[in-house]
């Protein structure tokens, strides 16, 4: 008993003051003020887990006992190699904080015929909600939310959000218009439907098995190569655009002034015939000392000549 350690050791003593030795007047002692305003370390700091506690410290390896060139130690290099957990990955949410447990029940605590508990059975009846109902569309993913208000966020008298009066004056689809039949309802779809054409070929297609007869090509590759080819058709035979807008050819807005063949009526006398080669008649007019007759055919011409006939003489032309 005396060496069990409820006395005191003499060895033990040397940086104690004896009674006899003691003065309560002497200023280097420390005073009580002083030993407990955080310069020395208290019992309650001493214990809050910022400090290892002798009985912790088993499995580690004291600083006599280290040896650096001890090879069963583990490298830097394969402690992050992915063997043992890092702190991020510790934190990546694939392992639960401590801080998240509270509702759950400890090993320790668990009793297996306990009857408050809920069974597997009373787990998937409809009662709770199971994973594939939650993401069978009813309730919004978190990563859908994104354009939507929270409403720690919501403003009532902020004017730009819409009202309900602008929500509801036609600019927005509606229930009542969205299941009016103007669109297809997804209850009317029938994807065996043969009258439906594919997104790919909006305006027809053809059964590839029974294609219908078209006399230009009728899916005859021979017949096909008989047709005129592409350096055929620019090689100048044909009119290309550059060659059809590079002057040879009117423009149709140049035509303005011209007849159609649709509005040629051959039978107008208001038209000059090959036949009334009449260009001036019943003047009187001198020109280079040349009188022409009044009321006389002054100028004529055939395939051949021209006639200018004068007061008294006839100018021919051939």
């Amino acid at each position: 008993d005396a060496l069990n350690g409820t006395l005191a050791l003499n060895s033990s003593l040397a940086s104690y003051v004896k009674t006899i030795n003691w003065n309560s007047t002497n200023t280097s002692y420390v005073s009580w003020a002083n030993a407990i305003n955080g310069t020395l370390l208290n019992y309650t700091d001493a214990l809050n887990g910022t400090l290892a506690l002798n009985s912790s410290l088993a499995s580690y390896v004291k600083t006599i006992n280290w040896n650096s060139t001890n090879t069963s130690y583990v490298s830097w290099a394969n402690a992050i190699n992915g063997t043992l957990l890092n702190y991020t990955d510790a934190l990546n949410g694939t392992l639960a904080l401590n801080s998240s447990l509270a509702s759950y029940v400890k090993t320790i605590n668990w009793n297996s015929t306990n009857t408050s508990y809920v069974s597997w059975a009373n787990a998937i009846n409809g009662t709770l909600l199971n994973y594939t109902d939650a993401l069978n569309g009813t309730l919004a993913l978190n990563s859908s939310l994104a354009s939507y208000v929270k409403t720690i966020n919501w403003n009532s008298t902020n004017t730009s959000y819409v009202s309900w009066a602008n929500a509801i004056n036609g600019t927005l689809l509606n229930y009542t218009d969205a299941l009016n039949n103007t669109l297809m309802q997804q209850a009317n779809w029938n994807a065996t439907n043969t009258s439906y054409y594919l997104a790919t070929n909006p305006f027809s297609f053809y059964n590839s098995t029974n294609p219908p007869m078209e006399t230009l090509w009728n899916a005859n590759y021979s017949t096909f190569l008989t047709h005129v080819t592409w350096a055929t058709a620019n090689n100048g035979t044909l009119l290309n655009y550059s060659n059809a807008l590079n002057g040879t050819l009117a423009l149709n807005s140049s035509l303005a002034d011209y007849v159609k063949t649709v509005n040629w009526n051959s039978t107008n006398t208001t038209y000059r015939t090959t036949t009334n080669n009449t260009f001036v008649s019943f003047l009187n007019v001198s020109l280079n000392n040349v009188s022409f007759q009044a009321g006389a055919i002054n100028i004529t011409s055939n395939s051949t000549c021209v006639k200018i006939y004068g007061a008294t003489s006839i100018l021919e032309v051939c």
